[in-house]
């Protein structure tokens, strides 16, 4: 069994800094009262990165790329506490944190000795100061955000964190906290909200308000290091990776490693479940929990002043069993599953209406949509597809878990014609995703949702706006159980809302383009035999937030 010693973190921070704030600076010699800006601050760990680790935050511009040499700071104790102050930030702003150095081993209660790196995305509104923590799970949230995003999400609306980003993050979140057999939801200070590893301390199962996720996140932790030095990956960052990729192409968790090591088939996955039930014994929770409270014992110790020793509560073994093993069976399940396929329902869908006809389209593996025969009038376009739920252990589409998933609506539609400047972007959230365990899948908007939307007019003018309450008629499900979504009806509410009628653009006839995508969900294009899985995943687009199809719609 090798050892994995001495880790190197590097965290990429997605940071919203609401800050109403011009020239803001530092005294350049160092000393001095420290004006505006945003101080960002929280927990580095793996487990934790101990005293006197080396931090540096970065600006960074629209494509993600570091503005400067950054701004240094230390970890203040052996909890990995950091806090660093960031001065010229002005709004929105992506901050990456990039972090060195050695961290507790909870398997062992002994520090690391060896090096690796892992990254991590995490959104939090700074007003002025935030709280940002570096985790397994906001390490995989990351990359799997990233490559739901193609990559190109920082490059949206001059690279800064939009309501847009937020919601497909949150989804991220949701979506890795699933694989990895944890609530969507946590407790707060605020009640219950989404799931968001940023704010999850791995020091902190007792906390009387993030108790149970910090404990999920612990054993998950556990279950991941343990995992990782007993498979084929080099290091722990390597397997992280791995699992990453897993959860975003919706395989068995381990089928990413097997296959970059050209293992046999399931050997991983097999590693996994070895890991879950060894770090589920009663024997090792006590183990783990015991390293625990010696390091928080024998920290107080080294670091008397330290602010936040005193805000980390012992733990006890007894309390912490009850929600550390049903975690560890739940990824036992997930290890066996395609996590989160869905397919339209023999890779077509209608376009048109009850009244006035449909016209079929069929869906590449691309996402491509291009029409059949008929005709599409203006006004009359909702759009009608039956999805199939893939996310059962063999992929067949026939049964699987009862699941709800909150998502966006992500739509673009532009003019064809290279002389119409009209065009619509936008998304609504919250989407209700549901799974019924036997294939089917149905969706609803709660009247509450929101549509946000930005466009141009037929004379070149650009108006953004949201859209409160949306009317539950937008999206409905039919008799024959397909998902109608009134496009006609949503650029109505859009129109309404901005007073430009020429918004509404398919209530007049020409050519449009089109893309549409759920955020944060795999969608894809299901085989030549009905129900015998997903043949592959369509494309992400930043624009709609998700995987999408597109195409050319023409209305008369």
């Amino acid at each position: 069994m090798r050892s994995i010693s001495k880790f190197t973190w590097v965290m990429l921070i997605l940071a919203v800094v609401s800050l109403a704030m011009i020239g803001c600076r530092q005294n350049p010699q160092g000393g001095g009262a420290t004006t505006g800006g945003t101080t960002i601050s929280g927990f580095v760990q793996k487990g934790p990165f101990i005293k006197g680790t080396t931090v540096l935050a970065f600006m960074l511009d629209a494509y993600a790329n570091r503005i400067g040499a950054g701004i240094p700071t230390t970890t203040t104790d052996d909890l990995g506490s950091y806090s660093v102050h960031l001065p010229n930030t002005v709004g929105n702003d992506l901050i990456e944190i990039e972090v060195t150095g050695t961290y507790l081993d909870e398997n062992t209660g002994l520090p690391s000795t060896g090096t690796g790196t892992g990254i991590g995305l995490l959104p939090v509104i700074v007003a002025p100061t935030g709280k940002l923590n570096v985790n397994d799970g906001s390490s995989i949230v990351t990359t799997v955000f990233k490559a739901q995003t193609n990559n190109k999400l920082l490059m949206l609306q001059g690279g800064k964190f939009t309501a847009q980003t937020k919601f497909n993050l949150q989804n991220a979140n949701k979506q890795v906290g699933t694989a990895l057999g944890m609530s969507a939801t946590m407790n707060s200070a605020a009640g219950l909200v989404p799931l968001d590893f940023s704010q999850l301390n791995v020091l902190a199962p007792a906390d009387p308000t993030l108790g149970t996720a910090n404990t999920q996140l612990l054993a998950v932790s556990a279950m991941i290091l343990d995992a990782a030095l007993n498979s084929n990956a080099a290091t722990v960052d390597t397997f992280i990776t791995a699992l990453a990729q897993d959860i975003y192409t919706g395989v068995k968790l381990g089928t990413t490693l097997d296959t970059q090591q050209t293992s046999a088939p399931g050997t991983t996955t097999t590693i996994i479940i070895q890991s879950q039930q060894k770090v589920a014994q009663a024997t090792n929770v006590t183990k783990v929990i015991n390293n625990i409270n010696t390091f928080i014992t024998n920290n107080a110790a080294n670091n008397p002043t330290a602010p936040t020793v005193t805000s980390v509560t012992v733990v006890n073994v007894a309390n912490v069993t009850t929600t550390f093993n049903p975690v560890i069976t739940q990824i036992n399940n997930q290890s066996n599953t395609i996590l989160r396929g869905f397919g339209i329902a023999n890779n077509s869908f209608d376009v048109g209406s009850a009244a006035t006809g449909f016209v079929t389209y069929n869906v590449a593996a691309d996402g491509v949509a291009t029409a059949g025969n008929g005709t599409i009038t203006a006004n009359n376009v909702k759009v009608n597809l039956t999805f199939k739920d893939y996310s059962n252990a063999g992929g067949t589409g026939a049964t699987g878990a009862k699941a709800t998933y909150v998502t966006t609506l992500g739509f673009a539609i532009a003019a064809s014609a290279a002389n119409d400047s009209r065009a619509m972007t936008g998304y609504i959230y919250p989407l209700n995703i549901t799974a019924d365990g036997n294939g089917g899948v149905t969706a609803v908007i709660p009247t509450t949702a929101q549509l946000n939307f930005s466009g141009t007019t037929a004379t070149g003018v650009v108006v953004t706006g949201t859209v409160p309450n949306l009317a539950i008629n937008t999206i409905s499900n039919n008799t024959a159980g397909a998902v109608v979504v009134d496009m006609n009806q949503i650029l109505k509410s859009i129109q309404n809302s901005a007073n430009q009628p020429s918004l509404n653009v398919l209530a007049t006839t020409g050519s449009f383009k089109f893309s549409f995508g759920l955020g944060g969900l795999n969608i894809g294009s299901e085989k030549a035999t009905t129900g015998t899985g997903l043949a592959s995943f369509f494309p992400t687009n930043p624009i709609v937030g998700g995987r999408n199809v597109s195409g050319t719609i023409v209305t008369n």
